[in-house]
């Protein structure tokens, strides 16, 4: 039984982790601390790291790995101390699952589940050129990069999205196998958890209160961390109303991905060996080329003026 945790899911968000993880906790030889996303490694520091771990016992049982499923440590620079706190608490015998989703698809499954809780009062253009986290968390070399500072890359185990939604069971099965325990024990019949509704979403019912909480991330943990989960998801929606969904179109998603991801979609295929070439062609299919084009410019050409406004705020 190890003493800290020893496998860490470390994302991604809106990766479908939360499915993964659930596969992963069903084979005996994996315990799970109380929460699936702890974010104990993610504190500025050893000492905040190990009093956040006061709060999170060992599970008891004859386990060979404990997990710790907090997406958070893979949104780099947000948080910029969590390999080194896995390293000084956990030291350097742990494993890594990351499961990778196109960038772009994460990115508004991101946005549709914040605006879900939050009632985010800003459109999604705006949203993502005022937080680079968005655009971040989607570059998964950067991510990978912040980890192999400390850690050698045979300690990671990679998994796309899509290939997990089309056969979790055999997926589930690859990481027990290259975490020596028996393959033969990953479940058939697993549930779908943490999916962000594709047909609703939340907007602002109060637009002073909405903004101030969007803008104050330390005050939404604040709030989180003093209430219930139960009564602070109330809470939250309490504050917004239910409206329709209405994705980006398709030449604004080319846009961002042309824009922001095609340089880190081919470093990532690199450093984890995936192959990742449909997510380079992404969001192309039905559209005429000629007007593919000129849409994808004048969405360009709207995102980085979102993006010159922020920085001069």
């Amino acid at each position: 039984m190890p003493e800290f945790p020893n496998l860490f899911l470390i994302g991604t968000q809106k990766g479908g982790s939360t499915s993964l993880h659930n596969a992963l906790v069903q084979h005996p030889d994996i315990g799970r601390l109380r929460r699936k996303e702890p974010n104990i490694f993610s504190k500025p520091s050893e000492t905040e790291a190990r009093r956040e771990l006061e709060d999170f016992p060992m599970p008891e049982g004859d386990f060979r790995y404990v997990i710790d499923g907090s997406v958070d440590y893979t949104r780099y620079p947000l948080y910029t101390e969590t390999p080194q706190n896995i390293l000084k608490i956990c030291g350097s015998d742990v494993r890594f699952v990351y499961i990778l989703r196109n960038p772009v698809d994460r990115l508004i499954s991101q946005f549709f589940w914040k605006k879900g809780l939050y009632g985010q009062p800003l459109d999604f253009e705006d949203t993502i050129a005022s937080d680079p986290q968005y655009v971040q968390t989607s570059c998964y070399d950067l991510q990978i990069a912040h980890f192999l500072k400390f850690y050698d890359i045979s300690q990671f185990h990679f998994v796309r999205h899509s290939d997990f939604i089309r056969d979790p069971a055999a997926r589930a099965a690859e990481v027990f196998r290259w975490l020596e325990l028996d393959p033969d024990i990953a479940k058939t019949d697993l549930p779908r958890l943490g999916a962000t509704d594709k047909q609703k979403t939340r907007t602002g019912r109060f637009g002073p209160l909405n903004r101030l909480l969007w803008a104050s991330p330390g005050l939404r943990r604040t709030v989180r961390r003093m209430l219930p989960e139960k009564l602070a998801r109330q809470a939250a929606q309490a504050i917004s109303v239910e409206v329709d969904r209405q994705d980006p179109p398709r030449t604004v998603k080319r846009a961002l991905l042309e824009t922001h991801f095609l340089d880190s979609i081919d470093k990532t295929e690199k450093i984890t060996g995936l192959d990742l070439s449909d997510w380079k062609t992404a969001f192309t299919e039905d559209m005429p080329r000629e007007a593919a084009a000129v849409s994808e410019q004048q969405s360009t050409n709207t995102l980085s003026a979102h993006a010159d406004r922020s920085t001069a705020k």
